[in-house]
């Protein structure tokens, strides 16, 4: 807790000796212009132009004083948040902090045995092996905010979904692109692979697409929002792969069967404004939806709501995460904070220095990983309930 009001108050320091200083360049910078004008304009040796080029040379002055300003604060602010200690239950940081390149972190999940995170911050992919913490590869193409990684199955691929109005896929082994799918003509923040690993799916404003895997032919391509506003947000597969669906704003939640490719009724009907992104626990057996400070939890087979909480601090109901067996729901904010389904209690909660934009539980429902605007990639411990 010291550490991060440590943080908090350096990083505050640092802005606004950084607007003071600018202030005074400023200050200084307009005398000195005034002055050079007066001088001229009585000394009658020079024409007007000389004017313009007195504030030209103030001007750049000005500019280098503040770039020097903004590179010194910049290195003072670099110094300190890479040598931040770990925080209450913080057992790794993948990714130190990033003040200077302002490289917010998008996305952050865990693989499907656990022993690797991949992340992307700006148009970067980056993957982490999680025992040793060290960085495996890069993957670069996007040219634009990737929103969104999902791992294969058999851990063979990488599909991502970026505002460049692109979805990839990547080959982990290599770092190398195989393809990009067509037909998408919308930044995409949810991507995911069928339970087999051969079909990719994913949302793009308010298109939802299938593709082959392997192949990269269009699948399905279903276009049912039903509204003039809104958008999907969120699509997963079943447990069995034979249905898809998709939840977005206006709390609209559909379901396709893949084999007829056609829109069922939907399971859950939830009231106005409550779902956004959703995310489903490996068995199948549980849902949850966040949107709006909402967090609920949903019966996967009745679609009875089974939970909801209002998180405290929370901006939005997106970066939320549900453990393999639906027994815990995590969101993520100002604050990272963990509930117990089946008693509804909070169990865990920690204050972040700046925004969590990502979360995710791993396999086995021990570790935690997080995702911030500062840049950070962390590795946390997961609170242990008895089950």
């Amino acid at each position: 807790m010291n550490s991060m009001k440590i943080s908090e108050s350096v990083t505050r320091w640092g802005a606004q000796a950084r607007l003071r200083l600018l202030a005074l360049f400023a200050c200084f910078s307009w005398v000195a212009l005034a002055t050079c004008c007066r001088v001229i304009e009585y000394g009658r040796c020079c024409p007007r132009g000389l004017k313009y080029l007195a504030a030209g040379v103030v001007l750049v002055s000005l500019m280098c004083g503040c770039r020097t300003l903004d590179a010194a604060s910049t290195s003072i602010n670099r110094q300190y948040l890479r040598s931040q200690p770990l925080m209450d239950g913080e057992l790794k940081r993948l990714r130190q902090m990033a003040y200077e390149d302002f490289s917010w972190v998008n996305c952050a999940r865990f693989s499907p045995d656990g022993n690797y995170v991949v992340a992307s911050f700006g148009s970067e992919i980056v993957l982490w092996n999680v025992a040793s913490g060290t960085k495996i590869r890069n993957f670069v193409g996007h040219s634009d905010e990737v929103w969104v990684v999902a791992f294969s199955p058999d851990l063979k691929y990488l599909a991502s979904g970026s505002e460049d109005k692109t979805v990839r896929l990547w080959d982990v082994q290599t770092g190398k692109q195989i393809r990009h799918f067509p037909g998408v003509e919308h930044g995409s923040r949810s991507v995911r692979f069928s339970p087999d690993g051969k079909q990719v799916a994913a949302e793009a404003f308010r298109t939802v697409f299938v593709w082959d895997r392997d192949t990269g032919n269009l699948l399905h391509r279903f276009d049912d929002w039903p509204t003039a506003w809104g958008a999907y947000w969120s699509v997963f597969f079943s447990r069995d792969g034979k249905s898809l669906s998709a939840a977005g704003e206006v709390a609209i939640f559909h379901t396709w069967d893949l084999q007829a490719g056609t829109l069922t009724k939907s399971l859950i009907r939830p009231n106005d404004k409550e779902v956004g992104r959703a995310v489903r626990s490996a068995d199948g057996a549980r849902l949850a939806t966040g949107r709006q400070q909402l967090i609920s939890v949903w019966d996967g087979m009745s679609g009875r709501r089974l939970r909801s909480w209002r998180p405290y601090g929370a901006i939005n109901g997106y970066a939320i995460a549900i453990s393999s067996d639906g027994r815990l729901v995590v969101h993520a904010s100002q604050f990272v904070m963990i509930w117990d389904v089946e008693t509804g209690a909070e169990i865990w909660r920690r204050q972040m220095p700046y925004v969590v934009d990502s979360v995710d539980f791993s396999p086995d429902d021990k570790l935690l990983v997080t995702g911030a605007r500062d840049g950070s990639v962390r590795i946390w411990k997961a609170p242990a309930i008895s089950r």
